[in-house]
């Protein structure tokens, strides 16, 4: 047999069971890596060569670039790339700062059912039942994809060693949390012989750190409002705002709402509580209990806390819920010569193995696990370094895309648990996913007015009713109106959409 007839029966030999199996894409051959751009925001500073990148090279067989732009300039970087038709393969997008679904209606982006089916799993296990939610996707198909992830839910932490000096039960209504903000202000809870505590911390710099005192009286501070009738309004305009208003108004009468709240800026409500000057504090518990824990509190022995749900007149009560992030989008671009490898590279950054080398970085380089079940790692050699191990890649690209993603899986299990108890307690309020012209017209003005009525009211010694009346009348002339009518319209066609959509 002449060599050459013997390397075509050679070969033959070797497509064989490919080209029987109908798969005559011959793996054996190396493909070269495909070139993928990937754009995203941050604000750290990693080299262009770093260990993240190359190991997502090496695991996904790509030739990987990473346009990385400070998070305040990324919007408008995007935009020149729009207009010069030059866009990367993957990038994000923010829905509420930019029209996705025009983008999509000029065609620069990719639509991705098939791709889903072929090279998204991770994607599709996180996110598929909702991805035709997003506005962006109510149409012909799928072309930008939403996290997992949700933003942390709010927890009013309140220290159980304070209650055990003072041999009191963790509240649940608000007759018994103003028992406990009195005895944390008057009673010498700490035991350190001083008159140094206050009951209640809060902050118009943020209104969050009231959100149980209004979850009592079925409101979620600073949202929307869902009227009996179906109009969606200011949270101003609930039934019961005027009774959360007076209960802080008790509190701050009575001593016990620090008087600052009015300009009291956000971190110094942090440090009253870390120097141990307020036992009650309404925000999400990654910091209270995990990310301030312990460094963060300056008292020799640190503080413990539990959980409070504060039912109301109707009974219940929360913290806001927190929706899904349906305005967050990763996108494929309409000109990605390497659609497949974009994808799998999206889907990669979906899966615990993909979000655990961009949060932490490459293991056994950057860290290793102590307690891996209980979310315990240590940092490793230069790493300890936060400037050198971001350099390298680690933490900097990872914007939490799955639910259980690895910073939640690296809280402690107390603020874990904190947050599944916050969740399965919060109270839902008309989460509006389409952008209203009302909100870019007259949405400062309303907010000036609704976070001026927050505070006059509470410190006002006139009648707070009738200036209460004039707070509305001025929401409603400057542009409140107009805002009802455009978000409940907006908010029974979103309604209806979903129903259609089942």
């Amino acid at each position: 047999m002449k060599k050459g007839v013997l390397v075509l029966v050679l070969v033959a030999l070797v497509l064989l069971p490919a080209i029987a199996s109908g798969k005559t894409e011959t793996a054996a051959v190396t493909q070269e890596p495909a070139k993928i751009t990937w754009m995203l925001y941050g604000d750290n500073t990693p080299t262009e060569d770093n260990a993240v990148i190359r190991s997502l090279e090496e695991k996904l067989n790509i030739d990987l670039t990473v346009i990385y732009v400070p998070e305040a300039d990324y919007m408008s970087k995007l935009n020149t790339l729009i207009a010069a038709r030059n866009l990367p393969d993957v990038f994000w997008m923010d829905g509420k700062k930019l029209d996705a679904v025009e983008f999509k209606d000029q065609g620069m982006l990719m639509k991705l059912d098939s791709l889903l089916e072929s090279y998204g799993p991770n994607v599709m296990k996180e996110v598929g039942d909702s991805l035709s939610k997003a506005p962006v996707n109510q149409g012909d198909g799928i072309y930008a994809l939403i996290p997992g992830s949700i933003n942390y839910t709010s927890n009013l932490a309140i220290r159980t060693d304070w209650l055990k000096n003072l041999n009191m039960d963790m509240p649940t209504n608000l007759d018994e949390l103003y028992e406990v903000l009195s005895a944390f202000a008057h009673n010498d809870p700490d035991g350190n012989g001083k008159d140094d505590t206050v009951g209640y911390v809060g902050t118009m710099a943020n209104l969050r750190t009231f959100e149980h005192i209004f979850g009592a009286f079925g409101i979620c501070v600073n949202m929307p409002y869902l009227m009996e009738d179906g109009t969606v309004t200011t949270y101003m305009k609930a039934p019961l705002y005027l009774d959360a208003i007076k209960y802080l108004r008790k509190l701050y009468q009575d001593g016990l709402l620090d008087p600052d709240f009015a300009t009291m800026p956000l971190m110094s409500t942090f440090e009253k509580l870390w120097t141990g000057r307020t036992g009650v504090f309404d925000f999400q518990n990654v910091g209270t209990t995990n990310n301030w824990m312990p460094g963060r509190y300056t008292e020799p022995t640190p503080p413990t806390f539990g959980f409070a749900i504060i039912a109301g007149p109707g009974g219940k009560g929360g913290a806001i819920k927190q929706y899904p992030r349906y305005t967050y989008y990763n996108a494929i671009s309409s000109t990605s010569k390497h659609p497949d490898k974009a994808m799998q590279l999206i889907d990669y950054l979906y899966s615990q193995e993909g979000d655990e080398l961009t949060y932490l970085g490459v293991e056994g380089l950057h860290y290793e696990w102590v307690d891996e079940p209980n979310g315990k790692y240590k940092l490793l050699g230069q790493f300890t370094d936060p400037a050198t191990y971001r350099a390298d890649g680690a933490f900097v690209y990872n914007h939490m895309w799955p639910l259980v993603n690895t910073e939640v899986r690296t809280l402690n299990k107390l603020t874990q648990d904190g947050q599944t108890f916050a969740r399965e307690n919060s109270i839902g309020y008309p989460n509006i996913i389409a952008s209203l012209e009302a909100v870019g017209e007259y949405g400062s003005t309303l907010t000036d007015i609704t976070k001026e009525a927050f505070a006059q009211l509470i410190v006002t010694k006139g009648n707070v009713e009738a200036e209460y009346k004039k707070f509305v009348d001025r929401w409603n002339n400057e542009g409140g109106l107009a805002y009802e009518k455009e978000a409940t319209l907006a908010y029974a066609a979103q309604l209806a959409a979903e129903k259609a959509s089942r």
